[in-house]
């Protein structure tokens, strides 16, 4: 597959009737003869208003990609490799969400440098741990990239709570819960791309080279690491961080340039 065609989207056929496209009400089951223009497809030949919460559900996630894509290319621009990955991954999994929600079908399980969304939600809550700094009000000392991934955290946000309106039942709840809990951990994500370019905004920076794990160990393509490798990750840290939970070791993320204390070590001896 070329780039021309990885970049097209897939389309849901129109069923046919006598040669001309058979188009159906979705919220009537009332058959039409034509498009109005105050229409458009939830699916296939099913219309909706333009006005319909998932419709404008859609709409916000085309503008968080777009959001994603301009951070990304400021990012690629300004050579930093491994921020441009980690937004290629969030995008992929934005282009996801969008997949599951027009084809009706189950989300997976978000998997961002080979975080689950717990350990996501994990990382964000123990932010110092995580970046090597303390929860913070955003503010223009951070730095360009922190502030551009803080603003793409509140575009996430947004297109949450357009999900949670997109999806609410009455007699259910929420019909599309899976697609809620993945943009909440993305949100998780975003920030705590923020808060590394806000600490290395700060000087505090694990500058080690971008490794990547071998997938199929852990719940999400962790990997063992050797006691010389978790040595010099540990003592890239900032000292305030390293103390903490020093004896109980670290978990290494696929990024490499980000240490996680985990209360456990998963080393493997040195041969």
């Amino acid at each position: 597959m070329n780039m021309s065609e990885k970049n097209q989207m897939s389309r849901t056929p129109i069923p046919l009737q006598d040669g001309r496209p058979a188009f159906v009400d979705a919220t009537t089951g009332r058959p039409l003869a034509e498009k109005p223009e105050e229409m458009t497809h939830l699916r296939g030949n099913r219309l909706v208003p333009k006005q319909h919460p998932r419709i404008r559900f859609r709409g916000m996630l085309d503008s968080l990609t777009a959001e994603i894509l301009c951070v990304q290319q400021e990012a690629f621009s300004a050579g930093e490799q491994a921020l441009t990955e980690h937004l290629q991954e969030m995008l992929e999994y934005v282009r996801g969400i969008l997949g599951a929600e027009v084809k009706e079908t189950a989300l997976g399980e978000i998997c961002l440098e080979g975080m689950t969304g717990e350990q996501l939600r994990h990382a964000s809550h123990h932010i110092r741990e995580t970046a090597g700094i303390d929860h913070r009000i955003p503010d223009y000392s951070m730095g360009r990239r922190a502030l551009e991934l803080n603003r793409l955290r509140t575009k996430i946000r947004e297109t949450e709570l357009a999900a949670a309106e997109a999806f609410a039942d009455p007699l259910k709840g929420c019909t599309r819960g899976d697609i809620v809990q993945g943009l909440n951990r993305l949100s998780s994500y975003a920030y705590i791309l923020s808060c590394r370019e806000a600490a290395a905004q700060m000087g505090i920076e694990q500058a080690l080279p971008e490794e990547k794990t071998a997938a199929g160990h852990g719940a999400c393509g962790s990997r063992l690491i050797t006691e010389k490798e978790a040595a010099v990750m540990l003592a890239a840290l900032p000292e305030e961080v390293r103390k903490i939970h020093l004896d109980s070791g670290a978990i290494i993320t696929p990024s490499a340039r980000d240490i996680f204390l985990r209360g456990r070590v998963e080393v493997i001896a040195d041969e």
